[in-house]
């Protein structure tokens, strides 16, 4: 039943949970969110089922204070689902995260790329292991607590949107999930703000509601990438030089992997006691230079791997806003009979063969076609940054594309660069660094 602190009705959950969806699987990370959004299902009158996924145990030197997915946070998601009277269940996702998420990651930053776990978690793994199992056990879809609103559309497609506090906006966090997937999913906290939901968990889930968000990716430790990268990358970082742009060196260091464009700390002072950024890796030799702040950016990228949530195939000269939905077929939440544990990983890197489970959601049952011309939009580089407007040209396929931006922006090989429309997600694409953009 749903949890009886208060006899005041909860905030609405509103068009953000379809009718037809009565029995739904909440990802429970024993976090405040996803917490309150079991809690306003439960409100609602749905049947909720709770799951925690268990991604990674850590290691020596691997532990961080403030992460989601901790062990720690088991034992609290399984305290909260016990106490609203739900079932409560652990799935066991290690091996598909660390094939998926850490093992690429590392590699990433062996290459002087600087990747988004968090975005390839959730794409590879969350939502695809959360949807699997709520089509085994015949829920209509699964809820988490992010900040974002997932609609389904009357063409049968689905619309990804920012939340309604834009200081939390998770969108960038699901770009990439596939549309397939994505129709399955419910996002109860899409139009609340933080303060709000924390509110409604001193009523319902008193034992979380002061509960601090996570900080950190779950695998990085105090030390940041640099032990991850030593202990799971395939090959070696390169050390090298640190040089200015002229070549000119100024220093030494010890592997590639503990820079990134824009990074400023560690760098020491150069003339007049003028700050150094990094604004530029190069992984064949193992330079990395520096420069001036002014010197940090470009305005224009390459990205690969790119996946479009608008179908513009019959779109023709108009702009984003009207060249949405044409719609081809439904999107299928169950996707292919069976696919790989992980089929995009962090670069379309696909580590494991082995199939989940027949009702594996990873597939697609529509193909979504990209815009044949210029597409003006913004694009978004990190999760809590500003977006910068532009125009992009995507290929024939969809899967690259070029961008021209009105600014500079501090643009690192291997972000994800999340395409907006307004609020609404149009696509995303992984930066490509110079050994992308030769192929």
């Amino acid at each position: 039943s749903a949890p009886a602190a208060s006899s005041r009705r909860l905030l609405p959950v509103g068009r953000l949970v379809p009718d037809r969806f009565v029995r739904i699987v909440v990802g429970m990370s024993g976090g405040v969110d996803s917490a309150v959004a079991a809690a306003l299902l439960l409100e609602a009158g749905h049947e909720v089922i709770g799951v925690t996924l268990r991604l990674w145990d850590g290691g020596e030197g691997l532990a961080a204070a403030r992460r989601c997915c901790a062990p720690d946070d088991l034992r609290v998601a399984a305290r909260t689902a016990a106490a609203f009277g739900i079932p409560h269940y652990v799935l066991d996702e290690r091996e598909a995260f660390l094939e998926c998420v850490v093992r690429p990651f590392a590699d990433a930053y062996a290459r002087a790329m600087t990747p988004n776990p968090c975005v390839v978690c959730n794409a590879e793994v969350k939502a695809p292991s959360l949807a699997a199992f709520a089509a085994g056990v015949g829920a209509g879809g699964f809820a988490t607590g992010h900040y974002a609103a997932v609609e389904a559309l009357a063409s049968g497609r689905v619309s990804l949107r920012r939340g309604a506090d834009r200081g939390k906006d998770q969108s960038y966090f699901l770009s990439r999930v596939r549309p397939a997937v994505l129709a399955a999913l419910v996002t109860p906290l899409g139009g609340l703000r933080k303060a709000e939901v924390r509110e409604i968990a001193r009523r319902v889930a008193p034992a979380v509601a002061a509960k601090g968000d996570s900080q950190e990716a779950c695998f990085l430790g105090r030390g940041g990438p640099g032990p991850v990268v030593e202990r799971f990358a395939s090959r070696a970082p390169p050390a090298g030089r640190i040089v200015l742009p002229d070549g000119k060196e100024v220093g030494r260091h010890s592997g590639i992997h503990r820079f990134t464009v824009g990074q400023r700390r560690r760098l020491g002072a150069g003339p007049g006691g003028a700050r150094r950024y990094v604004i530029g890796i190069d992984a064949a030799t193992g330079d990395v230079v520096v420069g001036d702040r002014e010197e940090v950016g470009r305005d224009a990228f390459d990205a690969f791997d790119c996946r479009w949530l608008v179908d513009h195939a019959h779109a023709g000269g108009q702009s984003a806003a009207s060249r949405l939905d044409a719609p081809r077929t439904p999107p299928d939440p169950r996707g292919e009979a069976a696919r790989d544990v992980c089929t995009g990983g962090l670069f379309g890197a696909s580590r494991l063969t082995a199939p989940r489970t027949p009702a594996d959601p990873r597939g697609e049952a529509a193909r979504v076609f990209p815009p044949e011309g210029p597409l003006r939009c913004s694009v978004q580089f990190r999760s809590s940054a500003a977006p910068v407007e532009g125009s992009v040209v995507a290929s024939r396929d969809g899967g690259r594309l070029k961008a021209r931006l009105h600014r500079r922006a501090p643009i690192c090989p291997g972000q994800a660069a999340v395409l907006y429309d307004g609020d609404r997600v149009l696509a995303s694409g992984w930066i490509a660094g110079p050994e992308e953009e030769a192929t």
